[in-house]
C-alpha cells in the first residue's frame, strides 16, 4: 500500500468509525466483566488500564490530527474546523500525559500526625529495613539482580509467589500446639462434640505466681460451640457448698453439675433443713467474652418455716462471690451462704473463626476472660522495635492468694472500719445512736468501732428487721452495751418499733403482702405508705424495704402524739433489750450493715485482703499481677483466586541471606504498608511486603476527623476531616475541611479525596484514608483544550452562512 494511501487513511472518517467501534467494544467488555465479577481493579485490565486501549486513544490522536493536517493549504472555512481540531488534540494530550505522568495514591493519616507520602495502588516492593539505617525497598522484578549486585545489603532470593492467601495473626494457639512464654509448647485438642459423660483432655499444668501458689490446669482446645465448652469446664470439677451463715455449719457440700441436674438436699445437726436448687448463668460471647450477668443462683426451701431464699452470686465484676440476697434484701444478708470451691483453670481457646478467647476459673469460681480477635489486635508488644519480635501479653486476672466470699466480706468489714475510724479522726459529727454507743463504750473501756462492727456483723447474721433477743451476743457486745444510757434519747419510740414489728414480722416471713398487714391493723398512716407503695409496683423485695424504713421513720416522728404507754423511768434489763432498742433507733438513721458497707473496686478488694494473708521471705507479698505472655507469628495460606481482583491478597516466599546466615520467610502483602515488619536473621533485618510509596511536594496534616449523624440518630450523613496542607516547596499552609463530597484541589493539579474514617464515633483516636490524585496537564492541556473546543464548535455554525456564499461565488 502507497504511503499516500496509509496517510490519507489514518486522518479518514473510515478510521475515526473504526476506532470509535473498538473503543465501544472495549467499554462493553468492560461493564460486562465489571457487572459479573464485581471486580472494577479488572474490568479496567480489559479497558483504560489495558495497553491496547492505549494505543487506541493514540489512534485517535493521529487520526485527528491527519485530518486537520489533510486540508493543507488552509483557507478561512477551515478555522472552526482546525480550532475544533487543535481542542481534540489538546485534551487527547493531556489524557495521554496524565497516563504516562499522571499519579493515583492514597495515603493514612491518624489525628495529630502529619505525612506527604503515599501509596501507589497495583505495586509491589519489599522494604527492607536494617538496625540503624535508612529503609530501603526493592519490586519483585529486580530482587535477584539487584541484590547480588550490592554485596554490603543482605541478599533476597525469590522462591516462591502466591496470587492469593489468607494471612492471620496467630497468638496463643499455633496449629498444633499452644505457646505461654516459660512453659513448655501443650497439644491443643480439637471438641467437635461433647459428650455427657466425657471429660474434656487437659493439656497442661501451671504455676502464675510463685512456688506456693495454686496449681493452675491449662486446657488448649479448638472448638465450634466456645459457649457450651466453657459451660462443660466451669461444671468440671467444681463443688457448691452451702452453709447456715448464723451458725456456720454446712448444710450441703455437691458437685456443681449436680446441684444444677437435680434438687440438693439441706441437712444439719438437728435434722433436715430443706432442699435446694441451683441454677448456672454462665453465657459466654465471642465478642464480649462473660456478661456481667454471670452468676450462679441458688433457690433454698426451707422445711423448718416455711421461708424462701434467693441467693445470687456473681461470677464476674467487683461484687463478685459476694453473696447477694434476692428475696429480702431489705434484712440484709441471706441466712444461707453459697461458696464455690474447685481447681483453678486456665483455658486457651481458638473458635471456628480462628479468633483465640482466654478464659480463666480461680480457686473460689470466679471467672474471666479475654478475647484476641484474628487480625484484630487491640495491642501487641514490639521488642527492640519489632527487631526483636512480636509478642501479645496478658495480665493474670487473680492472685496467688485466697481470695474467696469470706475474704471479700472481711475486707469489706476492715474497709468500712477504716472509713469509720477516719471520721472520728477528723471529728465528724456521728448520727446520734452512733453517738450513743460510743459513750457507752467509753464508759465500759472498749473499742468503740470494734463493738460497732461486732454487733453490725451479728445483727446481719439473724437476718432481721430488728436484733433479736434469742441471740447470744459475744463478750465484747454485752460488755459495752449495759452502759448505755437512754437518758435524752427516744426509749419509747424505739419500743414501740420493737414491738410493732414484733407483730408485722412473722407476717410478712410467711409471704405477706406488708401493705394489707397495715390495712388490717388499721395503721393511721397508711396514705403514704400506700403512696410509696404504688411508686414500684414491679420489685416486692424493694417495695417491702422502702416501706419498712418509711414505717420506723414514721414511728419516731411521731411518736409523742401517738398513745403509748410508758413503762414509767424503768431501763432495759438485758444487754440483749439494748441491743434490740439500739438496732431500731440506727434504722431510722438506715444505719445496717448492709446499707454503710461501701462498695469496693477489685484492686481495693485485693490490697485489703493482701494485707491480711502470711508470706514467706523468700516469697514476698504480690506488689504486681503477674503476666503470661506469648510470641506472635503470621500464618499464612494459599486460597483460591477471586475474580474480584481487589479482594485478593498476594504472598511472597523469599530466601534471605547474609554471610553463613540464612532464613526464609513468607510475607503477605500489606495493602496499605500499616503492619507489622517482621524480623529476620537473629533480628539484623526487618521486611515488610508492601506497595511502592512516593513522596508528594504537600505535607498534610489531619487536626480532627468527625462523623455527621442525622439530627437525634446515630446515623452517619456525613463525615469530615479538618487538614493542613503545607506546599513544601513553598512554605505555605492552607486550613481545609475535606469530606465525601468536599474535594481540595490544589494549584498544580493535586486532588485530595476523604475515602475512609475508622472509627466513626468519638471512642477513640480516628485515622481518615485519603485518595490523592495529580494530573498534570489538567490546567494546560485538558482545561484549555476543552475551552478551544467549545469555541470551535460555536464557530463551525456562526461560520455556516460564509461557507454557503463561498460555495455560490
Amino acid at each position: 500500500m502507497k504511503p499516500s494511501k496509509i496517510y490519507h487513511f489514518l486522518g479518514s472518517v473510515y478510521f475515526a468509525i473504526l476506532l470509535i467501534a473498538l473503543v465501544a467494544i472495549f467499554v462493553i467488555a468492560g461493564t460486562l466483566i465489571e457487572s459479573s465479577t464485581q471486580s472494577h481493579r479488572y474490568a479496567a485490565q480489559f479497558t483504560y488500564s489495558n495497553p491496547l486501549f492505549i494505543m487506541l486513544l493514540w489512534g485517535f490522536f493521529i487520526n485527528i490530527l491527519l485530518s486537520a493536517l489533510r486540508r493543507w493549504p488552509f483557507k478561512v472555512r477551515h478555522i472552526p474546523f482546525l480550532i475544533t481540531h487543535l481542542g481534540l488534540l489538546m485534551i487527547l494530550g493531556g489524557a495521554l500525559t496524565k497516563v504516562y505522568l499522571g499519579l493515583q495514591g492514597t495515603m493514612g493519616i491518624m489525628e495529630g500526625a502529619a505525612t506527604h507520602r503515599i501509596s501507589v495502588g497495583d505495586t509491589y516492593v519489599v522494604q527492607v529495613e536494617k538496625r540503624g539505617e535508612k529503609p530501603y525497598s526493592y519490586s519483585l522484578d529486580e530482587l535477584d539482580k539487584s541484590q547480588y549486585e550490592k554485596k554490603e545489603r543482605l541478599s533476597l532470593q525469590l522462591l516462591n509467589h502466591l496470587p492469593n492467601s489468607t494471612e492471620r495473626l496467630a497468638t496463643w494457639i499455633k496449629g498444633t500446639q499452644a505457646f505461654i512464654q516459660g512453659l513448655s509448647p501443650m497439644p491443643v485438642h480439637e471438641i467437635s462434640e461433647i459428650q455427657e459423660e466425657s471429660e474434656i483432655p487437659l493439656s497442661g499444668r501451671a504455676r502464675f505466681h510463685h512456688q506456693n501458689s495454686p496449681t493452675y490446669e491449662v486446657y488448649a482446645l479448638r472448638a465450634d460451640n466456645v459457649n457450651q465448652v466453657i459451660n462443660r469446664l466451669y461444671q468440671q470439677g467444681a463443688l457448691l457448698k452451702i452453709s447456715d451463715r448464723g451458725s456456720g455449719a454446712t448444710l450441703a457440700s455437691v458437685p456443681l453439675n449436680t446441684a444444677i441436674s437435680q434438687p440438693i438436699p439441706l441437712r444439719d445437726k438437728l435434722g433436715p433443713y430443706g432442699e435446694a436448687t441451683a441454677h448456672l448463668d454462665l453465657e459466654f460471647s465471642d465478642i464480649d467474652g462473660f456478661k456481667q450477668e454471670a452468676a450462679i443462683k441458688l433457690k433454698v426451701s426451707s422445711a423448718r418455716n416455711n421461708d424462701i431464699h434467693e441467693v445470687e452470686v456473681p461470677l464476674t465484676g467487683d461484687k463478685a462471690l459476694l453473696n447477694v440476697n434476692k428475696s429480702t434484701p431489705y434484712l440484709g444478708s441471706s441466712p444461707i451462704t453459697v461458696d464455690i470451691l474447685r481447681t483453678p483453670i486456665l483455658v486457651l481457646l481458638e473458635d471456628q473463626h480462628n479468633d483465640t478467647f482466654l478464659a480463666a476459673f480461680d480457686a473460689r469460681g470466679k471467672v474471666w476472660s479475654q478475647s484476641f480477635g484474628n487480625n484484630h489486635l487491640q495491642s501487641y508488644i514490639a521488642y527492640e522495635e519489632g527487631f526483636g519480635g512480636y509478642a501479645i501479653q496478658s495480665e493474670f486476672p487473680f492472685p496467688g492468694f485466697i481470695c474467696g466470699r469470706e475474704q471479700r466480706e472481711a475486707a469489706q468489714i476492715d474497709y468500712l472500719s477504716a472509713q469509720i475510724r477516719q471520721a472520728i479522726s477528723t471529728q465528724t459529727q456521728l448520727s446520734p445512736p452512733l453517738q450513743l454507743l460510743m459513750e457507752a463504750c467509753h464508759n465500759a473501756n472498749v473499742d468503740f468501732l470494734d463493738t460497732l462492727v461486732a454487733f453490725l456483723s451479728h445483727w446481719d447474721a439473724q437476718h432481721s428487721w430488728l436484733f433479736t433477743e434469742d441471740h447470744n451476743l459475744p463478750e465484747l457486745i454485752e460488755k459495752s452495751f449495759k452502759h448505755i444510757n437512754w437518758q435524752k434519747q427516744p426509749l419509747e419510740a424505739c419500743r414501740w418499733t420493737a414491738r410493732l414489728f414484733d407483730q408485722i414480722e412473722p407476717a410478712i416471713a410467711q409471704g405477706s403482702n406488708l401493705l394489707e398487714v397495715l390495712q388490717e391493723r388499721r395503721w393511721p398512716l397508711i396514705a403514704p405508705c400506700e403512696k410509696l407503695w404504688e411508686q414500684n409496683p414491679n420489685n416486692n423485695a424493694e417495695k417491702t424495704g422502702s416501706l419498712m424504713t418509711l414505717l420506723t421513720q414514721q414511728i419516731f416522728s411521731a411518736s409523742e402524739q401517738m398513745s403509748i404507754e410508758k413503762e414509767s423511768d424503768t431501763i432495759p434489763a438485758t444487754s440483749q433489750q439494748h441491743a434490740r432498742l439500739l438496732s431500731a433507733y440506727l434504722r431510722v438513721y438506715d444505719i445496717h450493715l448492709s446499707t454503710i458497707t461501701p462498695p469496693l473496686t477489685e484492686l481495693e478488694m485485693r490490697e485489703l485482703i493482701q494485707k491480711k494473708q502470711e508470706f514467706d521471705e523468700s516469697q514476698g507479698p504480690e506488689s504486681t499481677p503477674p503476666f503470661i505472655e506469648t510470641p506472635l507469628i503470621a500464618l499464612l495460606e494459599a486460597a483460591p483466586v477471586t475474580k474480584k481482583l481487589e479482594d485478593n491478597i498476594p504472598a511472597i516466599t523469599m530466601r534471605a541471606q547474609e554471610g553463613s546466615r540464612l532464613q526464609t520467610i513468607t510475607l503477605g502483602y500489606d495493602r496499605f504498608a500499616t503492619g507489622l515488619k517482621w524480623p529476620v536473621l537473629n533480628g539484623e533485618y526487618l521486611l515488610r511486603f508492601q506497595p511502592h510509596f512516593l513522596d508528594i511536594p504537600y505535607n498534610i496534616r489531619l487536626r480532627h476527623a468527625r462523623q455527621i449523624n442525622y439530627a437525634n440518630s446515630k446515623q452517619a450523613l456525613s463525615y469530615e476531616s479538618d487538614i493542613i496542607v503545607t506546599d513544601l516547596r513553598t512554605g505555605e499552609s492552607v486550613e481545609k475541611t475535606i469530606s465525601m463530597n468536599q474535594v481540595h484541589e490544589t494549584w498544580d493539579g493535586y486532588r485530595f479525596y476523604l475515602s475512609n474514617i475508622t472509627p466513626g464515633d468519638e471512642s477513640s483516636v480516628k485515622r481518615i484514608q485519603i485518595v490523592v490524585n495529580h494530573d498534570p496537564a489538567k490546567y494546560w492541556l485538558t482545561y484549555p483544550g476543552a475551552i478551544i473546543l467549545s469555541l470551535g464548535i460555536i464557530l463551525l455554525f456562526w461560520m455556516r452562512p460564509y461557507k454557503k456564499m463561498e460555495k455560490i461565488e
